[in-house]
């Protein structure tokens, strides 16, 4: 009942409602995956959810981008950068605690400052008055790609192996 008093407020189309949706299910998917990392879980799923939207936007939609889907992606992003700084924040403490340093600049704590700075970078252009939305697009992918690397591949980099404090597979 609610939703269909929602639906007809905001008058969305079924284009809006089904790419929404989809945003809607990789963040409960990936949140519920990620659940055990609460808060840079939480950024990696609605960051994820933007990233879908700008892949949509991109390469799926047809026609001209509205305001509207902008507003949507934009709002992901900030949610999900966010959660990504609270994340950071509170494992710089927790790091402080464990190992007695707030930073130390191993791969997985330089490729969250890259990803955290790609994400700001989007931002910020977003912010400008003469921006170009594929452009825009272009670097959320972009900084959903470092986010990857962060979230996986720091566990391949060389320098990772042995010496990072965040690789908890290596076996002596």
């Amino acid at each position: 009942m609610y939703v269909c008093y929602w639906w007809e407020e905001t008058r969305m189309s079924w284009e809006h409602f089904i790419y929404f949706a989809i945003a809607a299910v990789l963040l409960w998917a990936v949140g519920a995956w990620a659940a055990w990392k609460s808060k840079t879980g939480m950024a990696y799923a609605v960051l994820g959810a933007a990233a879908v939207m700008a892949i949509y936007l991109l390469f799926i939609k047809k026609s001209d981008i509205a305001d509207q889907e902008f507003d949507i992606t934009d709002n992901l992003v900030y949610v999900g950068l966010a959660f990504l700084t609270i994340g950071m924040l509170f494992g710089a403490l927790w790091a402080k605690e464990a190992w007695g340093h707030y930073w130390s600049w191993d791969p997985k704590e330089t490729w969250a400052a890259i990803t955290w700075l790609a994400y700001l970078i989007y931002v910020h252009y977003r912010q400008l008055q003469l921006h170009r939305e594929r452009l825009a697009l272009w670097i959320i992918i972009i900084s959903f790609v470092l986010l990857q690397m962060c979230w996986w591949g720091i566990n391949y980099l060389p320098s990772a192996q042995g010496s990072s404090v965040h690789t908890y597979s290596i076996s002596e």
